[in-house]
């Protein structure tokens, strides 16, 4: 019994050091994730001029995950700032880090940098440490660092006027509203808990708008976007396409491809008016089956004629038979009429053949006229901005440099003096 409750025990503890495990792994995740945001953020400032909210934000990452380059930005922010306000507390720190570093670097990347600023704070230093007590380290004020990573977005805290990113503001402890904009985003609306004395950092993400394609053409047109039939024409609406580049083509049976290329941005509409020729071989196919017609009407004309001629010829021979006589002008008109019928016969069998043959011909060409895509080396796009304020960006159109496999069929007729055919060639 007593074995029993020990294996229990046993399998407990590993199942709780499982789960430890787990938990530490998903908390050192978190703690990374937030480390690079303090550092993407205390870089934004530092690039804006704001050296000292970026010394903080470089302390904070550097606080939940030590890296030697994060200790000399921290260094590098804290320098700049005190040749600002001319704070001891940030020559100090500015001293330290970069000793720090230099411990923890023993070769390479910025040791040069770290030992010359260190020499030109020398001075400074050795003034600051003989004036012992001179300077006391500032209260931290409470203040809110928001940055958004999307050029040309607007930052608005508690209602103020919306300012480029990065924005940073001395406020209360407690909740404030904060406001982003860009154009061709959705808005990010949010509030934010600010804690007495701590520097709160947000970094937001704005979501980009979907584009939108407007297509006017020919109708029955199917209008593929990046190698995915979407419509087919006249749209009631505009196609949502997500922003970038795209590869719009537009197909029709009996019709030349042709393909297009687009570079949509967030928000902006474009507008394409497209028309694509007729193929070759179906105009070919159209004029085969009104020959074909101009046939069939000649072979019933003819076939008419002969069954005429037989009518007339039977008639003379009745009035032969009834006679009972041998007239050699009946009979030779007899002969005649038969003469004629096997000649009329003979025009409108030949003439079917051939009308039979042309709605083959042609009709093989309608059915396996498929082209693919049209290549041309230059092209125009012709999207028209339907708003001035969304206008996309775009490549000017070309087509591409590949012609799709399709199916298609060639006629080829021949005449001799004793015999006349044709026939067809194509590749499927």
């Amino acid at each position: 019994m007593s074995r029993r409750i020990w294996a229990v025990t046993a399998a407990l503890l590993m199942l709780l050091c499982c789960a430890t495990s787990y938990a530490q792994s998903d908390a050192d995740a978190s703690t990374v994730r937030k480390a690079e945001e303090l550092w993407s953020a205390g870089s934004q400032a530092y690039s804006a001029g704001q050296f000292l909210v970026a010394a903080e934000a470089f302390d904070k990452s550097y606080a939940l995950f030590p890296h030697s380059s994060t200790l000399f930005s921290s260094a590098q922010a804290h320098k700049q700032q005190y040749f600002v306000d001319q704070d001891a507390s940030h020559l100090r720190k500015a001293v330290g880090n970069y000793r720090a570093y230099l411990e923890q670097v023993d070769k390479g990347k910025r040791r040069g940098d770290a030992v010359a600023a260190l020499s030109e704070l020398a001075p400074y230093f050795d003034r600051l440490t003989q004036a012992e007590g001179q300077a006391e380290q500032v209260k931290k004020s409470t203040r809110v660092l928001v940055t958004a990573k999307i050029a040309g977005a607007g930052i608005s805290v508690d209602g103020e006027p919306l300012e480029r990113s990065p924005v940073v503001r001395t406020v209360t402890p407690g909740k404030h509203r904060v406001v982003v904009r860009a154009p061709g985003y959705f808005d990010d609306e949010r509030e934010v808990l600010a804690v007495q004395g701590e520097l709160v950092v947000v970094d937001v993400t704005l979501r980009g708008k979907p584009a939108r394609l407007q297509v006017e053409g020919d109708s029955g047109l199917d209008v593929s976007i990046d190698g995915r039939v979407v419509a087919s024409l006249p749209l009631d609406e505009a196609i949502e396409l997500p922003a970038g580049d795209h590869v719009v083509a537009f197909t029709r049976r009996g019709h030349e491809g042709i393909e297009r290329r687009v570079r949509l941005d967030h928000g902006s509409t474009a507008a394409m008016d497209v028309t694509v020729p007729m193929t070759t071989q179906r105009t070919v196919s159209y004029v085969g089956f009104s020959l074909a017609l101009a046939g069939a009407v000649a072979t019933g004309v003819l076939s008419a004629v002969a069954v005429s001629k037989q009518g007339e010829a039977e008639d003379v021979l009745d009035q032969l038979e009834q006679n009972n006589t041998m007239n050699l002008d009946a009979v030779s008109q007899y002969e005649e009429l038969v003469a004629d019928r096997d000649r009329f016969v003979e025009f409108a069998t030949v003439t079917g053949a051939v009308t039979g043959g042309v709605v083959l011909s042609s009709l093989g060409l309608f059915l396996f006229d498929n082209p693919g895509v049209m290549h041309a080396d230059t092209g125009d796009f012709g999207g028209q901005p339907r708003d001035s304020s969304e206008q996309p960006g775009e490549e000017p159109g070309r087509f591409d440099d590949r012609t799709s496999v399709s199916r298609t069929l060639k006629p080829d007729f021949w005449l001799a003096p004793t015999s006349f055919g044709g026939g067809l060639s194509g590749r499927f």
